[in-house]
């Protein structure tokens, strides 16, 4: 943007004017994980201009400063891929983190933001919050399954309810780290007759070496302490899928399995507290699957499935399964820019499809 052009906001930020002519609004969104986050660039029109993936931005496990650095450097490529002036304004700036909660912490963060200018406004949420509004206007079921986990009930008059979201040491029931420590203390306590498999450990104990580099079972524990990356203790899930279905490993079958299982617990965790209307629609329930651990749905529906069915607590007979084929991002900026009273232009029923029905 040329010096001299001088942008003029009204109170709530929704009409913008430009001395020297017309001015393209410019929305956008982060998905920001424990793994990787995802910025996008949407126009007036509803069209996603740029696309970019980078770093984890979860704010609990890179430190505030350094989400900030990441957005920013994740901002400026995005602007080069759309063509558009590193100092162009963008409308707003919506941020869906996981570890992104309400309090002291979401203070600093938009303080930071503010600080480095990105947008001319910002709104931070939880990485379920961007998930639903990627796929829905009316409220929904989220479950994140990726690297950590979490559930999210937002009714249609607003109600939240959550279960989950509180880390590696407290939670991320079914997660990707949570189906690797399985795994990890499944072949641990064996080896030292503590519990035994309800599986040989063969192929496990092997893929374990194998992934982690290990000369004997004591050169683990740096890849737990010293050296601890919860991404990479996560990723070995992707193993552990691998060798259930090329191997046809029970083990490994029974921790996806056991994953589906949490999973669906965490679904009944809320269900007391839904609205009916969700329940009532034409589909049943649709639960908004989030995150790659869903990729191994095959080796997961067993456990959850059966929970769900052997649930007496639950109302929810009819119930489908749907998947966004967008990033969350896209409804990190649609909250965004909400915030500032504008409706993106974005057909909902476009960026999901179903994969399982009940």
């Amino acid at each position: 943007m040329s010096e001299n052009m001088v942008v003029r906001y009204d109170n709530n930020l929704s009409e913008c004017n430009v001395e020297n002519g017309p001015y393209d609004k410019y929305y956008a969104g982060i998905e920001g994980g424990a793994t990787g986050s995802t910025i996008v660039l949407i126009n007036a029109d509803g069209a996603i201009i740029a696309e970019v993936n980078g770093p984890p931005t979860n704010p609990w496990l890179v430190g505030i400063e350094h989400c900030t650095s990441i957005t920013q450097k994740l901002m400026e490529n995005a602007k080069q891929i759309a063509g558009i002036d590193s100092d162009y304004p963008i409308v707003s700036l919506g941020l869906a983190l996981s570890g992104g909660e309400k309090g002291k912490q979401r203070k600093q963060l938009l303080e930071m933001f503010q600080e480095a200018g990105l947008a001319l406004s910002y709104h931070i949420c939880l990485d379920t919050d961007g998930s639903l509004a990627t796929v829905s206007d009316k409220g929904g079921l989220v479950v994140i399954a990726g690297t950590g986990s979490n559930v999210l009930l937002s009714n249609p008059d607003g109600d939240i309810h959550t279960c989950g979201g509180w880390g590696h040491m407290l939670g991320d029931w079914g997660s990707g780290y949570w189906i690797a420590q399985l795994a990890l203390k499944t072949v641990y306590e064996h080896l030292e007759n503590f519990a035994q498999s309800p599986h040989d450990i063969t192929v496990v104990k092997r893929a374990i070496w194998d992934y982690f580099k290990l000369t004997d079972k004591y050169s683990i524990l740096p890849h737990l302490y010293t050296h601890f990356i919860k991404s990479h203790v996560a990723r070995f899930c992707t193993t552990l899928a691998e060798c259930a279905v090329k191997d046809n490993d029970p083990l490994c079958k029974w921790f996806f399995e056991c994953a589906g299982e949490v999973l669906a617990r965490g679904v009944l965790a809320v269900l007391p507290n839904i609205d009916h209307r969700l329940i009532d629609s034409e589909h049943g329930l649709s639960i908004i699957c989030v995150g790659n651990v869903w990729r191994s749905w095959n080796l997961l529906q067993t456990g959850f499935i059966r929970t769900l069915s052997d649930s007496a607590e639950t109302s929810v007979r009819k119930y489908r399964l749907i998947k966004p084929v967008v990033s969350s991002a896209v409804g990190a900026a649609i909250l965004g820019a909400q915030s500032v009273g504008t409706t993106i232009p974005i057909n909902l029923s476009d960026n999901y499809e179903e994969f399982f029905k009940e």
